[in-house]
């Protein structure tokens, strides 16, 4: 039976001696997106952080890609199987067009000599009409508003061709119409069979556009599942400390969530 392509069991965070995570246990199959939810200071980007050895996880903690201890792959492997997308990212402080970024989605799989070969300008082309950037390529990085600079950071991710893509509120910034789009991109990529797993904040977008969630709160798991499991009236009040009406979206099948105002 082939492993999960991601496996975490008994994952802890500790910081300057305060526990972020504990305990956290989940996987994602290829072709499969998860949702990571729930309130500020969840524990969400500590999360990513800790997938992405930004953050050492405590004596016990097991991250597996593949099977495999994500500790053990070389960092070029990593760097070819697993692409972030994060808010804590800025822009470079010096001069560099759209497109010379993107093309560092590409380093991990080119010679010592930086060689550029034309499907990676394949790649870097259709990267960009995904993500709504084409019409930027030229431009400076340091004159991006906030939401192209989350839109061209998703292209150079999609660049690299990963198995894995993590992002940390990829929606942010963005507007309405954006958002949607870039969710019914992720939607689109776990069909195709990458794995994706991503913090939003919205909700809805996750209930919509996302095969499971895994809900925090304090750094703990308080529900996983498929959206309908997880997005119940009681796990959001024990969250949010809200009351929420909860309809389903007769077309889609899928959790609609109001939360009702006092």
């Amino acid at each position: 039976m082939q492993p999960p392509l991601l496996e975490v069991e008994d994952l802890g965070v500790t910081v300057a001696g305060k526990t972020l995570l504990q305990d956290l246990n989940f996987s994602l199959q290829a072709g499969q997106s998860l949702g990571i939810i729930g309130p500020n200071g969840a524990g969400k980007s500590t999360l990513i952080q800790a997938l992405c050895s930004q953050l050492a996880p405590t004596p016990g903690s097991q991250i597996r890609f593949e099977g495999q201890s994500l500790s053990d792959l070389p960092l070029r492997t990593r760097a070819r199987q697993i692409a972030l997308v994060s808010p804590r990212e800025k822009v470079p402080p010096f001069a560099m067009t759209v497109e010379a970024y993107l093309r560092l989605g590409r380093a991990p799989f080119q010679n010592w000599l930086g060689q550029w070969r034309p499907e990676d300008t394949v790649l870097l082309e259709k990267a960009a009409d995904q993500c709504a950037v084409t019409s930027l390529l030229a431009a400076q990085l340091s004159t991006l508003s906030s939401g192209e600079w989350q839109r061209v950071q998703l292209a150079r991710a999609l660049i690299q061709q990963p198995r894995l893509l993590l992002l940390d509120e990829p929606t942010a910034h963005l507007d309405v119409s954006a958002q949607l789009c870039i969710m019914h991109l992720l939607w689109q990529l776990s069909q195709a069979g990458m794995g994706v797993l991503v913090v939003v904040h919205d909700l809805n977008l996750a209930a919509q556009y996302l095969d499971q969630l895994l809900l925090l709160h304090a750094g703990c798991v308080v529900a996983a599942g498929p959206p309908a499991a997880v997005l119940t009236a009681e796990h959001l009040e024990t969250v949010y400390s809200l009351s929420w009406q909860i309809q389903q979206d007769p077309e889609r099948q899928r959790p609609l969530l109001l939360p009702k105002y006092h």
